[in-house]
């Protein structure tokens, strides 16, 4: 059963829904609730644009033109091409961390991941390589990582030894990234066969 959101929301679930592939369209309104509250104009203090809020140093990995990323407050269609996208590269990443430290996520926790990225890119990769280092072995599921990542960041360890002044920005967002994720991804279902299924069949074309 999905989920109900705001009018302001709710008018774009059938664009999105013919865009999403794969994706959870759910958790794609969820994302433009938390971040725009549907509103395809709104610039944030930080510049990010949308109803996705696509930061500036998204255009790299989306391969977004200067003139796209302008136009991302005035076309909507533009818009939800690129958060679906911007949720699909994410997605494949998101794939690769937690191959990386051995462990398969589906569902709630893997969508909860996906949205972590456009919180901060490196928290992910960081945070799960950080768990694996302490524990010696990946985290079992969502809730176990942010645990983690949050008691870390309590204690002010450094997810990255090597790096003490990225630690401390990760540090300093921790909370707030890990709290956006976690309500954003909240809208998935807990596991579904069929997604996995799909998921497994279409993410490594996504590295091609």
């Amino acid at each position: 059963m999905s989920v109900t959101f705001g009018r302001a929301v709710e008018r774009w679930r059938k664009s999105l829904t013919r865009l999403a592939g794969w994706v959870p369209v759910d958790f794609l309104l969820a994302w433009v609730d938390k971040e725009s509250k549907g509103l395809p104009n709104v610039v944030s203090p930080i510049g990010e644009r949308g109803l996705f809020q696509v930061h500036e140093d998204e255009k790299t990995f989306l391969k977004i033109p200067d003139a796209d990323f302008t136009n991302l407050t005035t076309d909507p269609a533009l818009a939800m091409r690129t958060g679906v996208r911007q949720a699909k590269t994410y997605a494949a990443y998101a794939k690769r961390f937690l191959a990386d430290v051995g462990v398969e996520w589906h569902g709630r926790d893997f969508w909860k991941l996906v949205k972590l990225h456009h919180g901060a890119f490196g928290m992910p990769k960081y945070a799960l390589l950080a768990f694996q280092r302490e524990n010696g072995r990946g985290p079992q599921n969502w809730h176990e990582l942010m645990k983690f990542a949050l008691d870390a960041a309590e204690a002010k360890k450094d997810l990255i030894p090597t790096d003490t002044n990225l630690s401390t920005k990760l540090r300093s967002i921790t909370v707030k990234v890990f709290n956006n994720a976690d309500v954003v991804g909240e809208v998935v279902p807990p596991a579904s066969q069929m997604e996995a299924v799909a998921f497994r069949q279409l993410a490594p074309g996504l590295f091609t």
